[in-house]
């Protein structure tokens, strides 16, 4: 009489093998999905950006006059399209560390204005403060909460513009104005964000 099924050594040899390919299945896809996000993340800043651009152009928020001049605003004075305020790894952003910087690297007469973003969710993703067109997903970290690299001092003014002025701001030290002997000027800071930076 012929027998129908598995013996206990096949039955073995077959969860082995399943074991073995998904030890290298499960890695291989998470790690897809999180370069997805990551991908999905830039897409995101770059939404931001033009939309912080739009601000400025329309007159809606102050552009920087002067080299030592720069204008924040917080993610939520910038209205996007698909109108999300999460990361695409589905948590809020921290507003107060997530915002678009214009500098103007010209005068008040003819205006050369650069457009830097840094941001963190509250997951602790996060982009370090990085210059328009010059990041990518490489770029995208993780647990940045405890990594000073990327944690940005709150910022956070009112939706009509909060003026002050701060010694430095981090990422953007390369571009700030310097005085006749060679030390950082202040920037003039003017700072528009709305009522969830504050939360």
């Amino acid at each position: 009489m012929k027998k129908n099924g598995f013996t206990m050594v096949e039955l073995l040899a077959v969860i082995v093998i399943l074991g073995v390919l998904l030890s290298i299945a499960v890695p291989a896809v998470s790690n897809y999905i999180v370069n997805s996000k990551k991908e999905s993340y830039v897409v995101v800043m770059d939404e931001y950006l033009d939309g912080a651009r739009k601000l400025i152009i329309s007159g809606e928020y102050q552009a920087p006059l002067d080299k030592n001049e720069v204008t924040i605003l917080s993610f939520d004075v910038i209205p996007l399209e698909k109108g999300s305020t999460t990361s695409p790894f589905g948590s809020e952003w921290v507003d107060s560390k997530s915002y678009v910087a214009v500098v103007n690297s010209g005068t008040g007469e003819d205006p050369k204005y650069s457009y830097y973003i840094t941001s963190q969710d509250k997951n602790g993703y996060a982009l370090p403060m990085k210059k328009e067109g010059e990041f990518g997903r490489q770029d995208i970290i993780k647990n940045a909460k405890n990594r000073m690299e990327v944690t940005v001092q709150s910022l956070c003014g009112i939706e009509n513009g909060a003026k002050t002025t701060l010694p430095t701001i981090k990422g953007l030290e390369d571009v700030q104005a310097k005085q006749v002997s060679g030390e950082l000027e202040d920037w003039d800071v003017t700072i528009y964000s709305g009522e969830r930076c504050s939360g």
